[in-house]
């Protein structure tokens, strides 16, 4: 089977890359996000740029970019987006850095996984989109999100 042949059997996997610029007088942007636990901070580390991770529900407790599965019909950027809506469910205001993937990365399934599972892929390519905080007007009180 030739690569070409073999790359309906990768599914296609869209991930966002959320970026908190340093915050300044010039950004729109609020520092006055406060939490007990500072890793779930918004406005930690003010002077550095921040990028958003979501825990996924599996037993090692993965810690990931927003990510899932492209929608038929679907470009990478519209899955990127509307999974961050879904695994965040943050009203965030984001702007594209591109519309096209910046990077991708390609890798197979453990043959244990694909048995188990009944798959029809052998692996996952996610194609990634980056995307930076233009406006936001939330009260982050989900645990399963955080910046570093």
């Amino acid at each position: 089977m030739t690569i070409t042949s073999q790359q309906h059997l990768y599914r296609s996997v869209a991930s966002i890359m959320v970026r908190r610029p340093p915050l300044t007088s010039n950004n729109n942007l609020s520092a006055n996000y406060l939490f007990e636990d500072p890793m779930h901070s918004f406005s930690r580390h003010k002077d550095s740029s921040l990028y958003l991770l979501v825990k996924k529900p599996r037993k090692e407790n993965a810690w990931q970019l927003p990510q899932g599965g492209v929608d038929p019909g679907e470009t990478i950027a519209q899955g990127a987006l509307r999974e961050l809506e879904e695994e965040c469910g943050l009203d965030i205001k984001v702007k594209l850095v591109e519309t096209t993937p910046s990077c991708y990365y390609q890798y197979q399934f453990p043959e244990a996984f694909v048995a188990k599972h009944k798959r029809k892929h052998i692996g996952a390519k996610v194609q990634r989109v980056r995307v930076k905080v233009s406006d936001i007007d939330l009260l982050i009180t989900i645990l399963n999100t955080l910046y570093i």
